[in-house]
């Protein structure tokens, strides 16, 4: 009798944390589309949500995701956030950069870039502008070189509002037609919609063949079904031959996270993922 109240006890327990673990999952895909969709405010308060859950996902890139997403929400909210409320969103943004930096320390080829990014916007903050510059372009040529497009174009993105914030229209114009190339071979046309709606002159440019993972929904619109589209997509491009070094199976983990190589995505960051329990 004992036993079988432990049994029942055991998976009461696993559906819970499977439960919570969907919960966050869900967070952290509505953070990353609220600030593809530059709802700042959504997506922290998404992050909170997150936040609290991240002890049920037994998934490194979800967290990855997190933090990155995260650091960029907080950086860019403090553009327009209240004087009481900005050291606030600094620390946060900080702890982020932290975990990222340890992470990049372990496995440059997938987070180097993301890295690079969230200190550009840090220097951004603090008006280190030659930093700035120096990181955004190091964030691209990055993103590049490791064949991640949708950093690229995130990144993209970001040092042309930094340029144009300081009246290189000339430049910041250069960086956001790179930034809507990426956008559109990573296939993400409502992003590329929501460029062309804040700068008509961006339609005039010749498009390049399209991926194959489209996601059309618009931005404002962008759906749980759509940001896990984009979260595949995503997960499909990580640098997978360069990390077997830090190599943990986990099969069942994987099935779910992969688009292009499943049977290779077991094998993840040990390094990084150890350093990602130091959570928020």
């Amino acid at each position: 009798m004992r036993s079988s109240t432990r049994r029942d006890s055991n998976s009461t327990s696993r559906q819970i944390r499977a439960s919570h673990c969907r919960s966050c999952w869900y967070w952290i895909r509505k953070l990353q589309g609220r600030f593809y969709a530059g709802d700042y405010a959504s997506a922290i308060d998404a992050e909170l949500h997150a936040q609290r859950l991240l002890w049920t996902s037994p998934s490194f890139f979800e967290v990855a995701e997190y933090r990155f997403y995260a650091a960029l929400s907080r950086a860019a909210y403090c553009n327009s956030d209240s004087a009481g409320q900005r050291p606030l969103h600094l620390e946060a943004l900080a702890a982020h950069h932290r975990q990222l930096e340890i992470w990049a320390q372990h496995c440059p080829e997938n987070f180097a870039d993301r890295t690079a990014l969230v200190s550009a916007e840090i220097a951004r903050i603090e008006g280190r502008y030659l930093d700035a510059e120096r990181l955004y372009e190091e964030s691209i040529r990055l993103a590049k070189e490791h064949g991640f497009m949708q950093n690229e174009g995130v990144a993209g993105e970001l040092a042309a509002r930094f340029y144009a914030a300081r009246g290189f229209e000339t430049t910041a114009q250069a960086y956001l037609r790179n930034a809507r190339y990426c956008y559109l071979r990573w296939g993400a046309d409502g992003k590329v919609r929501q460029l062309d709606e804040a700068h008509p002159h961006l339609r005039e440019e010749l498009s390049p063949p399209r991926s194959t993972a489209t996601i059309g929904a618009s931005v404002e619109l962008l759906d749980l079904a759509t940001v896990i589209k984009v979260s595949r997509a995503v997960s499909g491009e990580i640098v997978l031959g360069k990390t077997h070094r830090y190599a943990h199976a986990n099969r069942a983990r994987a099935r779910g996270c992969c688009a292009r190589a499943p049977d290779r995505f077991t094998r993840w960051c040990a390094a990084a993922r150890g350093g990602s329990r130091n959570r928020p």
